[in-house]
């Protein structure tokens, strides 16, 4: 139990670690010729910009030397806030951010409720409470830790544990992933049908298309054996090693076919 407890805590140092480090403590100006300066920055009345550095040194910086960034007709000045402004400036709006926090817990409390449908589907239990504790425990993973799928390995390492069978509890977390992906594709491929035409539209609209057709013809060739077959998709697999374990996979994913209404 102490080991349990002194690992626990190395790895929740190594998080905090990570996580510090992926903080930006002071704001940051970009300059047109390139340089960076870093403090406290704010605009002045008169449109410059002052910048005080973390040692206390003070510079006034005119508009025209001040880096823009954007597309079209959005363009905004170069800067990037850091925590302690950020702070400042959430504070004047605590109703807003209370509000957007409830919504981002109904948020994942809605997804927990769709893994355990997609958990169901595989013939795996688990309590809703428990699925929604999971599925915080990886929304932090995944927002703390470099990449966005770290809290996907926590949340199905704990996932079979809980249900005792890995594999088919894998499966679940990537299937519920994936099924999000799709839907947030279509989601941004409606938002780019109907939106005005804007700079820089063209390759996001190509991007979606792409994603959007490899993950249809994707689900196409998975939930049709005659297709994997005429591709050469199962002889291929046949020849994998780890028959076994792909023997189970192919059995949760025939499940998923066969309930389509869960999808």
């Amino acid at each position: 139990a102490v080991r349990a407890w002194i690992l626990r805590l190395l790895g929740l140092a190594v998080v905090a670690w990570i996580l510090s480090g992926q903080l930006r403590w002071y704001d940051t100006l970009q300059l047109i010729d390139g340089d960076t300066l870093r403090g406290h920055v704010e605009q002045q009345a008169s449109g410059t910009w002052r910048v005080v550095s973390p040692e206390g040194a003070e510079r006034v910086v005119e508009a025209a030397q001040v880096g823009v960034r954007g597309t079209g007709d959005q363009v905004i000045p170069d800067v990037d806030w850091g925590l302690r402004t950020l702070g400042v400036r959430l504070g004047g709006h605590l109703e807003i951010v209370t509000a957007v926090l409830l919504l981002y817990m109904a948020l994942l409390g809605l997804t927990a409720w769709r893994w355990r449908l997609l958990l169901r589907a595989v013939d795996l239990e688990l309590p809703l409470a428990r699925a929604t504790r999971l599925t915080f425990i990886g929304a932090f993973f995944n927002t703390a830790i470099p990449g966005a799928t770290g809290g996907d390995v926590v949340k199905s390492y704990y996932a079979a544990k809980a249900t005792g069978r890995g594999t088919r509890a894998v499966l679940s977390v990537f299937v519920d992933r994936m099924t999000g992906l799709l839907g947030l594709a279509v989601l941004a491929g409606l938002v780019l049908l109907v939106a005005p035409s804007r700079v820089g539209y063209g390759p996001a609209k190509v991007i979606v298309g792409v994603v959007l057709a490899a993950a249809l013809g994707g689900i196409f060739v998975l939930a049709t054996p005659r297709v994997r077959r005429a591709v050469g998709l199962a002889r291929l697999v046949r020849r994998l090693p780890g028959q076994a374990l792909l023997a189970e996979v192919h059995a949760a994913l025939a499940l998923y076919r066969d309930r389509p209404v869960a999808l």
